[in-house]
């Protein structure tokens, strides 16, 4: 995943809405959103190649979303474990977001460099090996990307003023505000060049993933997905993918009754 932004407890009717791309190579085998077989009760698309997930839902209206943080290759590791356990790992557990964050401080350093966010009833926490610890973001609208915690790229502060304004113009209904995040999920524009940040890739790939919807060949934004928990603690899951250059590969809709 390299957008997730989120509306966390700023809303009457939706105390959390989440909009979040899955940026990846074209050719990384993927599984749609699904119901697995196990951990049971877990919701997630799967990475077909590591066997974690980026975004998933588990029992009790836990959430977990995941991104990677952009480093060189020189300061990577050889043979680290997969990324994308962490998310499985959180929502087949039944550990606090803060708990498990505590207990993920000893092997966190392990990983290559990620994000990741941890939802579960009305604790939401982020945190990220590449930052200085977890943070619990208040009410309010917020977005993390491939930087750490605290860096804002083009992308974020861009995402959040969409979804704000998506809020306030279409939060009336829920089918409103599904298609408002949508439509920051597509937005293909790239940021300036004077805004680009330097991550030590070359200026052209630079402005390509600036953008919150990446179009490309080769590598590109995979997955759309809207999130949107009501008050009744009903998970509202609607997904969108897409091939190379963009071209449509197929939509998902969930809906998971937790309860509160």
């Amino acid at each position: 995943m390299c957008l997730i932004a989120f509306a966390w407890q700023c809303h009457p009717r939706f105390p959390l809405v989440l909009a979040a791309n899955r940026d990846e190579f074209h050719s990384r085998p993927t599984e749609a959103v699904h119901r697995w077989s196990a951990p049971a009760g877990l919701v997630a698309g799967r990475d077909l190649e590591a066997g974690g997930t980026w975004l998933g839902a588990g029992p009790g209206g836990r959430i977990a979303a995941l991104t990677n943080v952009r480093e060189p290759a020189s300061g990577r590791s050889a043979a680290p474990p997969s990324r994308g356990e962490l998310p499985v790992a959180f929502l087949a557990d039944s550990r606090s977001p803060a708990a498990f964050v505590h207990d993920l401080a000893d092997t966190a350093a392990t990983y290559r460099g990620f994000n990741l966010l941890l939802v579960t009833g009305d604790a939401l926490l982020l945190t990220s090996n590449r930052g200085t610890g977890p943070v619990a973001p208040g009410p309010g609208i917020h977005a993390v990307s491939n930087a750490p915690p605290g860096v804002d790229w083009p992308k974020t502060r861009r995402a959040r003023q969409i979804l704000g304004h998506g809020l306030a113009d279409n939060g009336d209904t829920l089918e409103g505000l599904i298609e408002a995040a949508f439509a920051l999920l597509a937005d293909p524009a790239p940021a300036d060049d004077r805004e680009l940040p330097e991550t030590g890739l070359t200026a052209a790939r630079e402005r390509l993933l600036s953008a919150i919807f990446v179009i490309g060949s080769n590598y590109g934004t995979r997955c759309s997905t809207v999130l949107v928990v009501d008050r009744e603690g009903t998970l509202h899951w609607h997904e969108r993918r897409f091939g190379p250059d963009a071209r449509p590969a197929g939509s998902s809709r969930l809906q998971l009754a937790y309860g509160r």
